[in-house]
């Protein structure tokens, strides 16, 4: 799992920090009007340009994954049901034409969406089966119902649905959602990769999560920041390399702060692995860089809990099996502009090859080589 000095490390661009009661807003464009809406947006996350939209595309969230704007009750329940699951829409008070936007970025175990209505409306999926709903209003209000107990949902209450439960909610006319679909089967992969054992229950949360101060307020940080990179490119969202270990990272921080049958279980600290299980995961690493390693994929492998491999890397390394991985990846992609020519391969082909992005590429590659990849090549 990606620590928070890690965050701050590996991703310099981003401002990391939690001030609960500081908030970021982010435009919103009244589309009858043409009058700009201000709504909440939560502060600790990336550069400021980040927050404004810069073309008509990127006027709400994830604006360059756009799939559907639609003032039709029937096309939006089709495209949002095939996006997360079947469901039925409804007027709360009397039918008029939604103004309605779809935008939706998938990683492959967590679908990031932004969803708006722009009407009064009741959505009713029962229940969802195969995924938990990671549902937060970054305007307005949700109520929200699911395994037998019913919230508002708000800007700082994220809902998180129960898959096995039925879930209804009805949303105000202003309520803009960030709604994120969280497979099940890999969340419980992840907890068992937490406690290095079998489960006797699935996981099921507590359905109000608060996200307005302390560690709740610092993962919540990190999926809005997600949200924003989706909406920028590049970094550790361009191509495979780094995307398991970013979800990985996403489910376990979630399951680890919030309140489940397990968490008593998970509040016990961990030891570390032992130096030899840690050595051989370290040499695992170093011959396969190229793998789309993670924390709860090699601790499986090898028979110990990602807490206690998390641990070992800590008390060995004093770094992280993320930071280990960058640094591994980094000296692959200096041998590969050794042994190359300019007719042969460019900087961008190789940090491409090995996940690294720009600025971080250039700057660890100096820091570490005492030149650039550009003199490296040449050479």
């Amino acid at each position: 799992m990606i620590s928070e000095p890690d965050l701050v490390k590996y991703l310099p661009d981003c401002q990391f920090g939690v001030n609960s009661a500081t908030r970021l807003r982010f435009d919103f464009r009244n589309s009858g009007s043409g009058e700009r809406v201000r709504a909440p947006w939560y502060r600790p996350l990336c550069r400021q340009d980040f927050l404004r939209p810069r073309t008509a595309a990127m006027e709400y969230p994830l604006g360059r994954h756009n799939f559907l704007r639609s003032n039709n009750l029937e096309e939006m329940q089709d495209v949002l049901g095939r996006i997360m699951c079947p469901h039925r829409l409804s007027y709360l008070d009397k039918p008029e034409p939604l103004d309605a936007v779809i935008n939706s970025f998938d990683l492959g175990n967590l679908v990031l969406n932004y969803v708006q209505y722009g009407v009064p409306i009741a959505v009713d999926p029962g229940a969802t089966g195969d995924f938990y709903a990671l549902q937060i209003p970054l305007y307005g209000n949700a109520l929200v119902r699911s395994g037998g107990k019913t919230i508002i949902s708000t800007p700082e209450i994220m809902a998180v649905t129960d898959p096995e439960a039925p879930l209804y909610m009805e949303l105000e006319r202003s309520t803009k959602l960030l709604l994120v679909r969280a497979d099940w089967d890999f969340a419980n992969r992840v907890l068992r990769d937490l406690t290095g054992g079998l489960l006797p229950w699935k996981l099921r949360f507590d359905l109000g999560l608060d996200v307005s101060a302390g560690r709740q307020c610092q993962w919540f940080t990190e999926v809005v920041n997600l949200v924003r990179r989706a909406d920028v490119g590049g970094g550790m969202l361009k191509g495979p390399m780094w995307v398991p270990q970013l979800e990985e990272s996403m489910v376990a921080r979630l399951i680890q702060l919030h309140a489940h049958r397990y968490s008593e279980l998970l509040a016990t600290p961990a030891m570390p692995a032992s130096q030899r299980v840690f050595g051989q995961v370290v040499d695992k690493i170093e011959a396969m860089p190229e793998q789309l390693h993670t924390e709860g994929s090699l601790a499986s492998e090898f028979d110990v809990s990602s807490r206690s491999l998390r641990s070992a890397f800590q008390r060995y390394l004093e770094t992280s099996l993320f930071g280990k991985l960058w640094h591994v990846r980094l000296h692959r992609a200096h041998l590969d502009l050794l042994w190359a020519t300019p007719e042969e391969t460019t900087v961008p082909a190789v940090a491409e090859r090995w996940g690294l992005w720009e600025p971080l590429f250039t700057q660890r590659y100096g820091e570490n080589y005492g030149e650039t990849p550009e003199q490296t090549l040449r050479r």
